[in-house]
Parts: structure tokens; sequence; C-alpha cells
């Protein structure tokens, strides 16, 4: 009876399962169902564009153009997408010597700046002006599928693309907005005098901007402008300033860094990925960056203002104890283990390359700055082509072989280290002339640079272990702060 009633059991669930070609056709019609739907949702806004604003556009085939006017009943965005808000402006002053569908590439022609300037894109907070495309990527690659940005892009020496960076499926897909014969936007065939009314007609309706991997991607959510983006004053640009900038109603002192020349594209996309990495960084001993300005040509990288200068000639001209030193060398160490810590290689510890900050005419902490050599996201890099390399200050490795890691720069922190106890000396002074082939012999042959007459005992050990031939046994950035943080403390209880 058991089996009888099972076998029954098993027929008519055989009976009622549907089979897979069943199931398929099924979908079929479906999908065949929505997108029938949604064609006649399609021909419905066509068929009132067609009777309500006949298209002015000459041989585009545009539907038709959007006056405002229409949407003024339509309920209104939320605040997110069509923000009213700006940024600070900045105050600089030059400092003086002694002061320390289609792809993007493709589409429409340019705008000039002063049509730039007469879109009222500046209004709102979804336009980031001359923001880079791996800035944009930087930033949408955390958000979710249809979260949208719109950019200025420089597509020659005088015009400018306006450009719809989108967060897809897959990655970020940079798009170049078209316009028509009569100076109207479109993505496909609905085209608008502004860029903002055509945003806002494909996020309010729904209609896809683009298909992307044979699927419509659509306008999701606009994102702002980041606490980093900042909108700049109208100035001549230099080299070197100094500026102010009030957040939250704090004004804070600048230093500003520019290109020499505007001009310099490669320049500036180098400056803006230097921006990148120490965007990432957040301890007392980096120089932290504020972040980039977006609304001029001139690019500007926004940094904390360090007052004392550089390390090596605030060695060369104070008289400092060795308490100091340490104390200075503790900072350092704890920025640049920060740095390791995020993936990053510095590449061009120098003391040069550091910023002493100076309180009440005393030094309080010294501050890695000069990421121009850096990289992130990596533990090792192997430079590719020859280029210029700071000889007196890299590992063996890096002579021999190009190759850098965090052990690289721990070799190179402990070259940083001998100079803050020999007051900026030049390291391996006494070879001369000194290239990268005689430095490594030198090397191979047991030579390093001397124990500094000041440099206590305990930091001299932590130094030698720096300089190890090979970097598999020379310890952590972390290891070093650690060491040298301990050191200052027994220092500091036998005085």
């Amino acid at each position: 009876m058991d089996m009888k009633r099972s076998s029954l059991i098993t027929a008519d669930c055989n009976i009622h399962q549907p089979t897979p070609a069943r199931d398929q056709t099924q979908r079929y019609d479906r999908l065949i169902m929505r997108q029938e739907i949604k064609k006649s949702r399609l021909n419905a806004i066509r068929l009132a564009f067609k009777e309500n604003f006949p298209s002015k556009a000459k041989g585009e085939g545009k539907v038709g153009q959007l006056s405002i006017d229409i949407l003024r009943n339509a309920v209104k965005p939320q605040i997110e997408q069509f923000s009213y808000d700006r940024t600070p402006y900045l105050k600089l002053r030059k400092c003086r010597s002694s002061d320390t569908g289609k792809q993007e590439e493709q589409g429409a022609p340019g705008h000039t700046k002063e049509q730039l300037d007469k879109l009222p894109l500046e209004l709102y907070n979804y336009y980031h002006a001359r923001l880079s495309r791996l800035d944009a990527n930087d930033i949408l690659l955390g958000a979710p599928v249809g979260y949208f940005l719109i950019r200025a892009s420089k597509r020659t020496k005088n015009t400018f693309a306006i450009v719809l960076s989108i967060r897809t499926t897959k990655s970020v897909s940079h798009y170049q907005i078209p316009v028509d014969d009569c100076g109207n936007f479109f993505f496909n065939e609905f085209a608008f005098p502004t860029v903002h009314e055509l945003l806002f007609f494909h996020w309010k309706q729904r209609i896809p901007v683009s298909f992307i991997d044979e699927c419509e991607l659509f306008l999701i959510k606009s994102v702002g402008r980041q606490h980093w983006e900042f909108e700049d004053a109208e100035g001549n640009f230099g080299a070197v300033y100094r500026g102010t900038i009030t957040i939250q109603g704090k004004k804070m002192e600048l230093a500003v860094k520019t290109l020499q020349n505007p001009e310099d594209e490669n320049g500036r996309e180098e400056l803006l990925r230097e921006a990148r990495i120490m965007r990432k960084l957040k301890n007392p001993g980096v120089v932290y960056c504020y972040g980039v300005t977006i609304s001029s040509d001139a690019t500007m990288v926004l940094l904390e203002y360090v007052s004392g200068g550089s390390m090596d000639k605030y060695l060369r001209t104070t008289k400092v104890t060795p308490y100091v030193k340490l104390r200075l060398a503790v900072s350092a160490a704890q920025g640049i283990a920060h740095i390791h810590k995020n993936e990053i290689l510095h590449r061009d510890l120098a003391a040069r390359n550091c910023l002493v900050n100076i309180v009440q005419n005393q030094p309080q902490a010294v501050k890695v700055c000069d990421f121009g050599l850096s990289r992130d996201r990596t533990k090792v890099y192997r430079l590719a082509k020859a280029q210029h390399i700071p000889v007196r200050w890299s590992a063996p490795e890096v002579l021999h072989e190009r190759l850098w890691t965090q052990k690289s720069d721990v070799w190179s922190f402990g070259v940083l280290l001998w100079e803050f106890f020999t007051d900026a000396s030049l390291p391996y002074f006494e070879l001369d002339p000194l290239d990268g082939p005689s430095l490594l012999q030198y090397l191979k042959e047991g030579n390093r640079l001397h124990t500094p007459m000041d440099m206590p005992p305990d930091v001299a050990i932590v130094m030698n272990q720096m300089f190890h031939f090979n970097m598999d046994l020379r310890p952590s950035m972390a290891y070093v702060a650690e060491a040298l943080q301990a050191s200052l403390e027994k220092m500091k209880a036998d005085c």
C-alpha cells in the first residue's frame, strides 16, 4: 500500500511538473510581453513629442526638443539628484621663494570655455567640472548600477566635451553627450536644450540612455561632489602657492601644488594620480590632502600647510637635540608604516621629501610628502623603462633590478634616519663621483653608512637591520616604528 501511494504521488508530481521546454517557452513569452509594453510606452512618448514639440533638428532625425515648462508639473526629484550646493572658493596668493552609447573618445564636437560657462551645469551638485576620468572611476566603482555624474573633458586646447560617467554592471562607462544641429543635447532620440533637462527626462520617464552588455542602462541616481572636490577662484597660476580655505566655518591655511604649464595634460594626470594616492592617507606622519580643484583648467592639489619647510633644510640650519631628532623620526616612521598598510610604495623617501611641523617655534612632527613616484594597490613594482632614480637612497634590488617592494622603502628610511642624525649630510659623500653600478658594488663589498655620533645605540641597531642586503631580512616599517618608539620612551626616562 505504501509503495503504491508513493508511486502515485511521484506520478502526480511528474504530471504537474513543467518540462524544461515549456518553462523556456513561458519565459520567452513573458520577455516578449515586457518588451511590447516598453515599446508601446516609448511609442506613446514619441507620439506626444511629435504632436506637441515638433523637431527643429536638421537631418538628425531627433523626435523633438522639450522646454523646461513641460516639467513644471512633474514631481520634483530628490535633493541628491539635483542639488544647488556649492563648494567653497579658494583664495590664493603667490608664495615668495622663501615660503614652503559611444565611448567618451568619440561623439560630438566640444564646447569652448565660454560656452561651458553659459550652461547652467554649475548650479547642480552632480556636475563635477574638470574631474578626471580616473577620479570619476574611483567615485563610481563603489556605487550601485545606474549611479552617474556629469563632468567636462578637455578635447582640444580651447574646447571641452560634456561627459556622462555612469556605473554599469561590470565597470564605469564614459559617454560624450552628443549635440544636434540646433545645439540640443541627446542620448538617442530625445533632444533637449540643456543637459539638465535631458537628464531629468531620462531619469523621470525611465528611458534608457544606452545599451551595455545587451542590457538597458537607466539613470538611477546622481552622485554629488565629494568632500575633496573644490572650486577655485580666478587668478594667475604658477608653481607654488599658499592659500586659505574655509570648511564648515573654519579657516585654514593651504599649500597649493600646481603645474608649471597648465596645458600639460600628462602632467595634469600625474598630479591627479598623486592626489588620488594622498587622499587615502590619514595619519599625523603624512601630509594631508584636502582635495583637488575641478572648475578651472589650471588643476591644483590642495595640501595641508606645514610651516617648517623641508626637513633637510631645517636640520642644516637649526640645532636639534638627539631626543628631538628621534621624536621626529618616530613620527615619520609611523607615517610610512601607515603608507605601507594602505599598500602604497613611496619610492622616494628622503629628508628633502619630509616636512617639519613647527608649533610655537618648536618642531612637533615630521610629515612625509611628495608622492610623485609612488605606486598604490601594489606591494611589488618593477620599472619597465630607464628612468631617473634617487641613487643614494635606493636599496640594492632597486639599483640592480629596478625592483621596489615595501622592504625597499625600509632601506630608504634607514638612509633617512641616518640623515636625521647627521643634520642632513649627503649619503655616501665619500664616494665621488657616484652612480648606480658603483654604489651597488660598494654595498656588495659589505660597506654601509657609518653610525652617526649622536645616534643612540639601540637606534643604530635598528638602522643596521634596515641595511640588510637581502631584503627578506629587513624588518617591516611597523616593526621599525615600534622599535623607535620604544627607544624614544627609554631615552625620555633616562633624561
